[in-house]
This record gives C-alpha cells, sequence and structure tokens, in this order.
C-alpha cells in the first residue's frame, strides 16, 4: 500500500500515532487533529486504509457522522513505515 499510494504515507503515519497513544478505537477525526500536525489539511476519509486492512472500522457515533477505527497490526505498521525510513 505504501508503494503504490505514497500519499497516504502521513495519513498513514498519523494513524499509527493515534493508535499508539489510545490502544483501542480512535476517531477519524482525531486522525485529521494529528495529520495537521504533518501539515495535511484534509483528506476525504480512511476507506483507502480499511480497504487494505491496516484499519478496521468498529462503529459509528455522534448520529452517524463519526467514525471510529482500530488498527489491530500496530506493530506491523510500525515495522513497514521503519522499514522503508518513513518513520
Amino acid at each position: 500500500m505504501i508503494r503504490e499510494r505514497p500519499k497516504w504515507i502521513p495519513i498513514l503515519k498519523a494513524c499509527l500515532r493515534e493508535a499508539q497513544r489510545v490502544r483501542g478505537d480512535f476517531a477519524g477525526a482525531w486522525v485529521l487533529e494529528e495529520a495537521k500536525r504533518d501539515g495535511i489539511q484534509w483528506f476525504p476519509n480512511l476507506r483507502t486504509l480499511k480497504s487494505c486492512g491496516i484499519l478496521q472500522k468498529t462503529h459509528i457515533s455522534r448520529g452517524g457522522r463519526r467514525a471510529y477505527y482500530l488498527m489491530p497490526d500496530i506493530e506491523g505498521v510500525e515495522k513497514a513505515l521503519s522499514e522503508l525510513n518513513k518513520i
């Protein structure tokens, strides 16, 4: 996924940091706030990472407007980014 979609690397890194921070479910909106620290002002959603199996959608709240995700293999994502010198 990283090689095919390099523009997603900062978003993946933001997801990783959020997953490491909460060690559980996190909101996509929280990832956007984290990504802003890397200069990403907006991304449409996290479906790309979900479709690759990097994230799993766990539930939706706030009237269907906030999706929550889980990163089942935090260590694997961290290792992949590290091996590509992207961390």
